[in-house]
């Protein structure tokens, strides 16, 4: 009877520090008014501490009490389950409230890359949207993921393999993770097309800048053409898109952006005409194209005169 009353005591007390700690948090939330109410990003990095996490959300203004947080797991018990990762809190939200998202995990966001972005484009993008968060970048290719892919085999940088898509990434993904969602994309979808090229690195380049050149599919085989015909020649590319192409003979040392399947089919499929040079009518993206740079003169003066 004695230790029936003991354990009934024990469970008394529990009930009632719940109960105590529920009525703090909630006095807290409601009347604590230095917290901030604008949505910030908070980032939990692996390996970090439970009290560490309660002191950062107490110094960026999104809890009003580090202890009251603390108190609150420890008697829940799972704080361990907390997960690393980037959330987007407020200081509305309730402190209960907040613990839950991080057990929950960080939140999956829609990205969409598009045709012709660079991988700097595409950093930024995913920056502004948190996926990206730390220090790491996109370029920073390890070994690891180059054994896994064979057309990373002798490449030194992954612009052209970041296959335009739309992504569902976690907010504050680690960039390894990141790289191989759009290589295995690339893989899946973009690899099949290229595999069997013994040239397939400069079909890339050249998928993209026939992609930052011309806007409207059915002109980029002719296009492709043209490029393949001036490479063939011995003459200078002299791609707007890339203006290295003024300078130098041959292609640019790599791609220029990240290519959609539209224009990796152009350059794999360039369609032979008489032409040799193009330029693009800024009202209608149509390529004019001209047989003589005579001819292109003229269409420069008629086309592109301001």
């Amino acid at each position: 009877m004695i230790k029936a009353l003991f354990t009934d005591k024990n469970l008394i007390w529990g009930i009632a520090a719940l109960l105590i700690l529920f009525g703090l948090l909630f006095v807290l939330d409601t009347l604590v008014t230095h917290r901030l109410f604008d949505k910030e990003i908070f980032v939990i990095t692996s390996g970090e501490g439970f009290g560490q996490i309660a002191d950062q959300l107490a110094q960026q203004r999104l809890i009003p009490s580090a202890t009251a947080f603390r108190s609150y797991g420890y008697l829940r018990g799972d704080y361990g389950k907390i997960k690393p990762g980037a959330y987007a809190l407020s200081g509305q939200l309730s402190t209960i409230d907040i613990f839950k998202m991080l057990l929950d995990g960080p939140p999956v966001t829609r990205v969409t890359v598009t045709e012709g972005m660079s991988l700097n484009e595409i950093e930024k993008l995913l920056r502004d949207r948190a996926v990206i968060t730390g220090k790491q970048s996109l370029s920073e290719t390890n070994q690891d993921l180059k054994s896994q892919y064979q057309f990373l085999k002798d490449i030194s940088s992954v612009d052209g393999f970041l296959f335009p898509d739309t992504y569902q990434f976690m907010l504050g993904s680690d960039p390894s993770t990141i790289l191989k969602k759009f290589l295995e994309n690339f893989s899946e979808k973009a690899w099949p097309l290229i595999e069997q090229k013994k040239n397939y690195y400069q079909i890339l380049i050249m998928a993209s800048l026939i992609e930052k050149e011309v806007p409207l599919p059915k002109d980029r085989f002719i296009v492709s053409g043209i490029l393949w015909k001036r490479l063939q020649a011995g003459m200078k590319l002299q791609v707007d898109a890339a203006p290295e192409t003024y300078e130098h003979y041959g292609l640019p040392l790599k791609p220029i952006d990240n290519p959609g399947l539209g224009a990796i089919e152009a350059a794999l499929l360039p369609k032979a005409t008489s032409f040799w040079y193009y330029l693009s009518d800024p009202k209608t993206s149509k390529t004019i194209f001209s047989e003589t740079f005579d001819e292109h003169i003229d269409n420069k003066y008629r086309y592109l005169r301001k």
